[in-house]
C-alpha cells in the first residue's frame, strides 16, 4: 500500500478536506457548515453520473434527494 502512489494521493486530499473543514468550524456555525458538507453527497452522486458515466440506480438518487430535502430544511 506504501508504494500506491493513488493511495497517497488519497490520504492528502482527505487531510486537506479535514483541515478545511475545521477552518470551516471556525468562521461559520455548526449549524451552517453540517449541512453544507452533506451537500457533497448530492455532488458526487450527479458529478458520479455526468463525468464519470456511472449507472446510478434510483435508491441512489432517492437517498441523494433525501439529503437534498435535509439540507433545504436545514437552510430554512
Amino acid at each position: 500500500m506504501v508504494r500506491n502512489s493513488w493511495l497517497a494521493l488519497a490520504i492528502v486530499f482527505m487531510a486537506i478536506s479535514f483541515f478545511a473543514f475545521l477552518k470551516l468550524l471556525t468562521v461559520a456555525d455548526l449549524s451552517f457548515a453540517v449541512p453544507a458538507s452533506a451537500a457533497s453527497f448530492v455532488l458526487e452522486t450527479v458529478f458520479a453520473k455526468l463525468l464519470l458515466k456511472e449507472r446510478i440506480n434510483l435508491l441512489r438518487w432517492a437517498g441523494a434527494g433525501l439529503v437534498a430535502c435535509g439540507v433545504a430544511l436545514l437552510a430554512l
